[in-house]
């Protein structure tokens, strides 16, 4: 028995699509556990991130020449300042040169955490569509909210989310 070409095809294409969607399913699904990862940071010390269970955390991916990453790296110091203890944020630099990042940094002058995934492992992890990537994860490591790319009001998003986040 043979396939007629017109089926044939239609196999085919939805062979094609299932391939697609796998190879595009990109970050973590909302409401999944985040991936735990632990990396080497700027404090000097290893961080984990399951080690911040029972916290609300702002978990956000960057690279140095990404200038909207920048950007919003420093509307984060604003939401460290807002929200204090309450939140905590963690910063993930994906570039492979640690030394011109901790010079990025002595400029950025940040008011968090930020983690060096030189060999992308974590990256990796979380496969990454684009930066900067933004996560909230809420006080049982399951991830909340994913924001991809930024633009300029974008922090107010995160505000709002994470004071519903906090009055849970």
């Amino acid at each position: 028995m043979s396939l007629s070409v017109n089926k044939w095809m239609s196999m085919f294409a939805v062979a094609l699509a299932l391939v697609a969607f796998r190879a595009d399913s990109g970050l973590p699904s909302v409401g999944e556990p985040s991936p735990d990862f632990a990396l080497a940071s700027n404090t000097g010390v290893n961080l984990r991130l399951s080690e911040y269970r029972g916290e609300i955390v702002l978990l956000n991916f960057w690279a140095s020449g990404c200038r909207s990453c920048r950007a919003e790296l420093l509307q984060l110091n604003s939401i460290v300042a807002t929200t204090g203890s309450d939140v905590r944020v963690l910063s993930v630099n994906v570039d492979d040169n640690r030394a011109k990042v901790e010079q990025d940094l002595r400029a950025l002058k940040l008011g968090f955490p930020v983690m060096f995934d030189t060999d992308q492992s974590v990256s990796k992890l979380y496969d990454l569509p684009t930066l900067p990537v933004t996560l909230l994860i809420d006080q049982l490591g399951q991830l909340r909210f994913v924001h991809q790319g930024y633009k300029a009001g974008d922090e107010k998003v995160y505000k709002d989310e994470l004071a519903n986040l906090l009055a849970e």
